[in-house]
């Protein structure tokens, strides 16, 4: 039965990835160049550049790596990345990104969500 859940939780992980991969590449590539650099949210109404990433835990390998690699390219595009690790729970991922939310400092959200509820 744990193995059954374990195969069915990394095949979930691997289809939110698959999916959700052309979004956030989509996403930096679009940055024009007239906003490259801004960092800060500010009342001309342009968005920061950083794109805040929460997956379901960093604990799981593929996530890790996957965050690394998004790291690696939202840089090469002028971006900055700060992740999350809600490590399974959803009380803590809800709590964390009402915080960015509210901060105004991401310009983009990625979240692979513990409970999409």
């Amino acid at each position: 039965m744990d193995t059954r859940r374990r195969r069915r939780r990394r095949a979930s992980i691997a289809v939110a990835l698959a999916s959700t991969a052309g979004f956030l590449l989509a996403a930096c590539s679009s940055a024009g160049s007239s906003t490259a650099g801004n960092t800060t949210g500010s009342s001309s109404g342009k968005l920061p550049h950083t794109l805040v990433f929460s997956p379901l835990s960093l604990e799981v390998p593929a996530l890790k790596g996957l965050a690394t690699g998004v790291q690696a390219y939202a840089k090469s595009k002028g971006w900055k990345v700060q992740l999350q690790d809600p490590n399974y729970s959803a009380g803590t991922q809800q709590t964390e990104l009402g915080t960015v939310i509210s901060s105004g400092v991401a310009g983009a959200i990625w979240v692979l969500s513990v409970d999409p509820s």
